[in-house]
């Protein structure tokens, strides 16, 4: 049992790591300066799209009962 927490927490490390690789700023991306960092607007996910695309909906929905 103990060796499958440790896979799940390397795993759980890894994907850390990646979030944190994506929000890298734009000038430690090209080279190592000394200047203050600027980051990019993060590209939403398709899990995101999906969800706001619901939510809209939801709304939509909630605003003719409302007006019943």
């Amino acid at each position: 049992m103990g060796a499958e927490g440790d896979d799940r927490t390397d795993m759980s490390l890894r994907r850390e790591r990646a979030v944190i690789a994506a929000q890298a700023c734009q000038t430690c991306r090209s080279r190592r300066l000394s200047v203050e960092c600027v980051y990019r607007e993060p590209q939403p996910t398709k899990k995101d799209k999906t969800m706001i695309y619901i939510l809209q909906t939801l709304q939509r929905l909630e605003n003719k009962f409302d007006t019943l």
